[in-house]
């Protein structure tokens, strides 16, 4: 698994580059989002448009993202999601906690 980081300012874009999400990363994308909230980045946006396949651990690190990012009072963004991993996210409800959900081109606010 690939990550790609862009620092802009207030905001951090993350992308995984990746077609399935990797236990062996886990740790390395948790240590980067403890460290953009401590360096008070106001906008984490995850790119997830190579990701084809999500499970649990992928779930579970957008959770430890949301806690972390909302706890700073910043935003979490996720881009391009596949259809795999956008209806799980939906399945389970985690898209009412994440600030902005964008599917393809179209962005969908979520509150």
């Amino acid at each position: 698994m690939k990550i790609i980081i862009t620092d802009k300012d207030n905001q951090l874009h993350i992308k995984i580059d990746t077609k399935r999400f990797d236990f062996d990363r886990l740790e390395q994308l948790k240590e980067i989002i403890i460290k953009a909230v401590n360096n008070h980045k106001k906008e984490i946006i995850l790119d997830l448009s190579a990701l084809e396949f999500m499970e649990s651990m992928g779930l579970s690190f957008i959770v430890f993202a949301l806690k972390h990012i909302h706890q700073a009072n910043g935003t979490l963004r996720l881009t391009s999601l596949s259809k795999q991993p956008q209806e799980l996210i939906r399945l389970i409800g985690l898209e009412q906690l994440i600030d902005d959900l964008s599917v393809e081109s179209l962005e969908i606010g979520v509150q």
